[in-house]
Order: structure tokens, then C-alpha cells, then sequence
């Protein structure tokens, strides 16, 4: 128990849980409607910028610099990057199996006065966020590793900061992103605890580890890259 980022949890299940009361007090398109309403002008070209964070193929950049710069962070690498694959499989699945009809702000409400600040505009497939299952997947990772308070603050404000823009540039409903906080935090919890009993010293004194890493990269990008087609 002792080492479970606790401060990090609490903050996360927070935010998941006020867009959570948000959409059952406003509604699924409502809520979206009212959140979206709250707009500060000097932020908006920051939130498009931020909101990148989320994306697959920067996470496992990270992932693959992280792992070169310190060997004794593989596992933390190793784990960012199977959750980027893992998580992009869950999302594809939702979007394109279990609710393809779950279409973006953009569509449904296009008689409402919203802010949109993608291009292109996204319409289809917005159930769940994949954007904020990627990065608070990756924070809860980080948060496993470096477990001090100011870290754990840190990434937990981050996370949430990412997953809210996908709600601020008119990406997602509120609903989309508390599921996909809520999946990331789920999936990276059990990513973490399996693969933190997985031995890899062995694996890097292998000559060839750097290149299982670079393999298993090159694979997730291509993943990461399918999820935001």
C-alpha cells in the first residue's frame, strides 16, 4: 500500500468525478455547453498545444527518451509504452465497435453556439477521450515511479489539465473525458503492477535490448498513429 501515489488518485478521481456530476446534473450534451462556455481568449492558443500531450506518438517519445537517458527507468518506459498500445486498442475498440455512433460536439451540436478549435474538425467517434486515457495513463505511470508529493501534484494537475482541454477545444463531451481519465487510471494501475515484478535486469545487459525497445517503439507509434486517424 505503502507505495501507491495516493495524492495523485485523489486529485485524478476528482476531476473524473466533477465531470461525472457535471454530466448527470447538466446532461451528456449540456454539460459539454456549459464547460465550453468558459473561455479565456489568451489561453486558447495553449490549450492547443497542451492538449498534444495526450497524443500516443509523443507519449512513446518520451517513453523511448526516458529509457536512453537512465537504464534504471526501463521498466517506467516499458510500462508507458505498453499503455500506450494497450489503451489505443481499448479506445479503437469503443469507438469502432462499441458506440460508433457516439459522435463528436462538432455534429451533434451544430445549432449550439460552441467553440471549436481543431482543424480539421473531428465528428465521428467520441466515445471514449483517447487523448486523456493516453496521458493519465502515463502520469499514474510516472506518479508509480516518483512517488514524492511535488511530482505526484504535479502530474496529477498535468493529466487533468490535458484530458480538461479535450473538452476546452471542443474535442469531447465531458462524459468522453471522464472515461477515458478513468480507463487510463485503471489500465496504468494494472500495467504498473504486473510489469514491476517482470526482472529486466537480465534483458539489459543483452546487447540487443536497445533494440527490443526501438521494436517495441516503432510498433506503438504505428498504433498511436492508427488511434487519431
Amino acid at each position: 500500500m505503502k507505495n501507491i501515489p495516493f495524492l495523485f488518485f485523489v486529485v485524478t478521481i476528482l476531476f473524473c468525478t466533477f465531470l461525472f456530476i457535471a454530466t448527470f446534473y447538466w446532461g451528456y450534451k449540456e454539460s459539454f455547453i456549459v464547460l465550453n462556455a468558459v473561455r479565456f481568449p489568451a489561453l486558447d492558443k495553449v490549450s492547443l498545444w497542451l492538449t498534444e500531450f495526450g497524443n500516443g506518438f509523443y507519449l512513446t517519445i518520451f517513453a523511448l527518451v526516458v529509457a536512453c537517458n537512465d537504464k534504471k527507468h526501463w521498466k517506467t518506459a516499458l510500462s508507458i509504452i505498453v499503455c500506450v498500445i494497450i489503451t489505443a486498442v481499448i479506445v479503437q475498440i469503443c469507438k469502432q465497435l462499441l458506440f460508433p455512433h457516439w459522435h463528436r460536439p462538432a455534429k451533434l451540436l451544430q445549432d449550439k453556439n460552441i467553440y471549436i478549435l481543431l482543424n480539421p474538425v473531428p465528428h465521428h467517434n467520441s466515445f471514449p477521450s483517447g487523448h486523456s486515457i493516453s496521458v493519465m495513463s502515463a502520469a499514474t505511470i510516472l506518479s508509480f515511479t516518483f512517488k514524492r508529493y511535488l511530482f505526484q501534484m504535479s502530474f496529477a494537475v498535468l493529466a487533468c489539465l490535458v484530458a480538461y482541454t479535450r473538452i476546452y477545444v471542443g474535442a469531447h463531451f465531458p462524459a468522453d473525458v471522464a472515461t477515458g481519465s478513468l480507463l487510463g487510471l485503471i489500465t496504468s494501475s494494472g500495467i504498473q503492477y504486473h510489469i514491476h515484478k517482470i526482472n529486466l535486469s537480465r534483458i539489459q545487459q543483452k546487447p540487443y535490448s536497445a533494440y527490443i525497445l526501438y521494436g517495441i517503439t516503432c510498433i506503438c507509434i504505428s498504433i498511436a498513429v492508427w488511434q487519431n486517424l
